[in-house]
């Protein structure tokens, strides 16, 4: 989704990005909106960072790993590999500049 030319994010999640590292990973990860009452849920920025009533959930959408925030989640990175979700890239190798990982 975040990839789609419609997307807002899809300035952050440029066509021949490495998906596999830790900049861009994201971009491969499925997720779905949650309403507030949702355990799991993290509030969306799509409208700015404050006073957000939009929500949304990675565990929700097939438990998909939040390799946004936990990279180092051992189901990190995110691939066609975790849950046969279709990604523009195979992370065969494991995260590409490992150095660009933040520490969370």
């Amino acid at each position: 989704w975040d990839q789609m030319p419609q997307s807002p994010w899809a300035s952050d999640c440029p066509f021949g990005a490495d998906w596999c590292s830790s900049a861009y990973n994201w971009c491969q990860l499925p997720w779905c909106y949650v309403s507030e009452a949702c355990a799991s849920k993290l509030p969306s920025r799509i409208f700015g960072e404050s006073n957000s009533t939009l929500y949304y959930s990675y565990t929700t959408c097939m438990n998909t790993p939040d390799c946004y925030t936990f990279p180092y989640d051992p189901r990190c990175p995110f691939d066609k590999m975790d849950l046969n979700w279709s990604t523009a890239a195979e992370c065969t190798d494991g995260w590409t500049g490992i150095a660009g990982v933040p520490i969370t």
